[in-house]
């Protein structure tokens, strides 16, 4: 996959704010966030498969940083 699409789509989605959640307050899976973006509609295969290993490499970060602020306040 073209890694100027990913860091695009990343880039886009990263200044939307926090990710998704769902009713809980979870924030969504790689695969949830795939069909909240639409993107399995506008990637092939191999492209969802990169996109999603990204989704998750955020929503990582992204409850590792709430964690870390947790701790530090």
């Amino acid at each position: 996959m073209n890694k100027y699409k990913i860091r695009c789509m990343t880039t886009y989605i990263q200044s939307l704010g926090r990710l998704p959640t769902d009713r809980e307050g979870q924030v969504l899976n790689a695969d949830d966030l795939m069909a909240w973006f639409g993107l399995e509609k506008c990637l092939n295969g191999y492209e969802q498969a990169c996109m999603k290993m990204e989704l998750a490499a955020m929503v990582e970060a992204e409850l590792f940083m709430d964690q870390f602020r947790l701790k530090v306040l």
